[in-house]
């Protein structure tokens, strides 16, 4: 179960279409190792195990665990460290049945542009790329607020950039012997001269802390988490905390001579990952869309080359590849091409 919800973070399906990938994937069900000929878990299954790791707070556990068994290949934390924080946007309608947004959320301003959601902050190793901290606040906390909960003890340099400024002077990072290398703030970086020492310095600060931008990527746009899927921190965090070990095998998956990361099957680029709606606003039951009909046209058409046929024709995958996507004013739900899926065969595609 625990592969099968590996899995699932790496493609950033829901439960119902893990249920199906389950029963049509042969190599997703040997890597889980389970059998079309044996029992499979259903929808209902897989959210209850997603449930007990929430419940049993398991999501930084399995982070500490993979860099533990990566520690065990040679990959150990050296002396420095990268601090830096992400915003993931959440939902910020109120046309739910609370008729307010999330509580735990809160909006803020980057630049000339406001976001609502939370605010991911991680520490990075700076010689492997290896994220060994990460917590969640509320989109408006300061970075420097959570800088303390991102060292992991050892360091004895940590870098940041210019959002960082003054978090010697905060009374949790006054008593540690860590020398902390901040970067410039952008109005006075562009004033100086390009050939003098200190823009040579910050450059190579810089260069130093472009590897934290990295595991940001991985979590935000090859897992598709650009919006968070549940509400409230907690779930999330958990959620973050498991693909931030799963980015780290990624990281490190050169470094360690293998051909991909630790046997995970590697399916189809194509697959989309827009993000979704949270679970929790979604209706439940076996036909509840917890993806956009767009994407399961999609699915199905590059799952279908590593996919054994079924002799339950419903379950079976379209052979033909999918159309292109029909975007544009002239399609609205009345005159868009229905989902080629038993599952969502009922709703139409319409433009997002």
């Amino acid at each position: 179960m625990l592969r099968a919800h590996c899995i699932q973070l790496f493609y950033n399906l829901s439960a119902p279409c893990m249920e199906d990938l389950l029963r049509e994937s042969d190599p997703v069900r040997r890597f889980v190792g389970m059998k079309l000929a044996g029992p499979l878990p259903d929808e209902t299954t897989i959210l209850n195990f997603r449930h007990l790791l929430e419940g049993h707070n398991r999501g930084p556990g399995l982070l500490k665990e993979i860099n533990s068994r990566l520690e065990s290949q040679g990959l150990k934390l050296r002396e420095g460290t990268i601090v830096d924080a992400t915003i993931i946007e959440a939902p910020s309608s109120t046309k739910n049945h609370a008729g307010e947004r999330d509580l735990e959320m809160h909006q803020t301003r980057k630049g000339n542009q406001w976001h609502f959601g939370m605010k991911a902050h991680i520490g990075v190793d700076s010689e492997t790329g290896i994220v060994h901290s990460l917590s969640t606040t509320a989109a408006n906390a300061h970075g420097v607020t959570e800088a303390h909960n991102l060292l992991h003890g050892g360091e004895t340099v940590v870098w940041g950039d210019a959002g960082y400024q003054g978090v010697h002077k905060k009374e949790k990072t006054q008593g540690s012997d860590v020398e902390w290398q901040v970067g410039m703030r952008l109005g006075l970086g562009r004033k100086l001269d390009p050939d003098s020492d200190e823009a040579v310095r910050e450059k190579a600060k810089a260069s130093v802390r472009a590897k934290v931008e990295h595991p940001f990527l991985r979590v935000k746009g090859l897992f598709g988490y650009g919006k968070v899927r549940y509400r409230g921190l907690m779930k999330n965090t958990q959620r973050l905390a498991l693909q931030s070990g799963l980015g780290n095998l990624l990281t490190v998956e050169g470094q360690l001579g293998g051909s991909g990361p630790c046997g995970i099957p590697k399916l189809p680029t194509g697959l989309r990952t827009a993000p979704m709606a949270p679970e929790e606003a979604l209706p439940l039951g076996r036909n509840a869309v917890r993806q956009s009909p767009d994407r399961c046209i999609s699915t199905n058409a590059h799952l279908s080359n590593s996919i054994q046929a079924t002799t339950d024709p419903v379950q079976r995958f379209p052979t033909q590849p999918a159309p292109p996507l029909p975007f544009g004013p002239s399609i609205n739900r009345k005159e868009g091409p229905k989902c080629e899926h038993s599952s969502y065969s009922s709703l139409y595609l319409q433009p997002w």
